[in-house]
Order: structure tokens, then sequence, then C-alpha cells
């Protein structure tokens, strides 16, 4: 119940005494700024029904979210870290596999290069047999040659490439011969090899053909 004093307040704002008439209140349809605080409001007053729709996101937390950027989160399925998480765990075992694979794919390489190797150490006047398979022929003299004599592999395959080379020491008179049933064209044999000097061939029908 209110006080004299508060009767008395309002009868002065409400009573005119010079006009001995009734003023004409203005009533204002809005709350002056800041004039709703936390401190009054009572604990669970204002419910999810008693909100408006369309709030900014600028409303929310520090307000530093645009709406924009609010938005993106229409299109969330579920918990965003859980995503996030399971998307590294996704990148780093396909890192992983890929590593694994690409060692193991390393090793069989070398294994394969190691295979098609045939590594000699010639002596003079001495001759050699390139082994069927083999694509690579190392010559490694102790030190030069006057002569030597290298025979193409007897059942080499059907674009099968040898590459002859000589990285220490030169060679000075190679006899290049193929095995029996196939030639070797005029002209693309060798008569030596220089030191760090190669010569390649191919196979093809019988017949070896020089290509390097």
């Amino acid at each position: 119940m209110a006080s004299k004093l508060d009767l008395h307040q309002i009868f002065q704002h409400v009573y005119d005494p010079a006009t001995r008439t009734l003023r004409t209140a203005t009533v204002s349809n809005s709350l002056a700024d800041e004039a709703v605080t936390e401190a009054k409001i009572a604990s669970n007053a204002v419910t999810a029904d008693k909100i408006a729709s369309g709030l900014t996101a600028q409303k929310l937390a520090d307000g530093s979210v645009s709406d924009a950027e609010f938005q993106y989160l229409s299109n969330v399925s579920s918990d965003i870290q859980g995503q996030f998480t399971t998307l590294s765990n996704t990148v780093t075992n396909l890192t992983n596999t890929t590593l694994d694979d690409v060692a193991a794919l390393d090793l069989r390489l070398d294994t394969l290069e190691a295979a098609a190797v045939q590594a000699v150490i010639p002596t003079e006047a001495g001759a050699v047999l390139v082994e069927n398979g083999k694509r690579f022929v190392t010559l490694t003299p102790a030190g030069p040659l006057a002569a030597y004599t290298i025979t193409l592999p007897a059942i080499p395959a059907n674009g099968q490439t040898v590459t002859i080379t000589c990285p220490a020491h030169a060679i000075s008179a190679v006899t290049l011969e193929p095995s029996a049933g196939h030639t070797l064209p005029i002209g693309a044999s060798i008569t030596s090899l220089p030191a760090y000097g190669f010569a390649g061939f191919l196979f093809n029908n019988t017949i070896w053909y020089r290509v390097s």
C-alpha cells in the first residue's frame, strides 16, 4: 500500500492547483536505456516463449559474430569438434598409409633395379655374356683395358633394353656380339668404351638396335 508521501507525490504530478484541473499525462511505451538490469529480473522469469524471434547474432555473447557467420551453423548436422576430430584422424591415417605405400614401392623399385643390374669386373682380353633379364651392365675393370668381348643376352624379351656402362676405366677395343639367331645391324655396334662412357641397345624381333 502506498505511503502518504507517495500519494502526495502522485497527486502533485496529476493535479494542477493553479487551474484546479487534472494534468494531462504523457505515458511512454518504451523503457529508458539500461533501465532493465539483471538484478531486476527474477530467476527463470524470462522463458523461451517470451523472447522475440529474429534476434541478431550481435545480441549473443560479446557480439563479435555477425548474422552471416552465425547462419553458417544452419548446415551443421552434428557436433563440430567431433567432425574435426574425425577428419583429422582420417587425414592422419591416409598420410601414414600413403607414406607406408611409397616406402614399400621404393623398396620394390630398388629391388627390381638391383635385379636388373649385372656388375662385371672385366679382365684383359676377357669376355662376358649378358644375363637374360638384365638391363644394365656395368664394367669396372681395375685399370684401362686393351680389349674385351661382350655378348648380348641369349633369350631377350621383345622390347628389352640393355645399357652397357664403363664408369671408371676405358676399354680401347670392344667386341660386341649378338647371341645365336640374333643380329646387330652394321653401324649399330660399338668398338670401344671410354671412361664414363655408355651404349644402349633395344631388342625387337631378333634384331638389336642402337638407341644411345
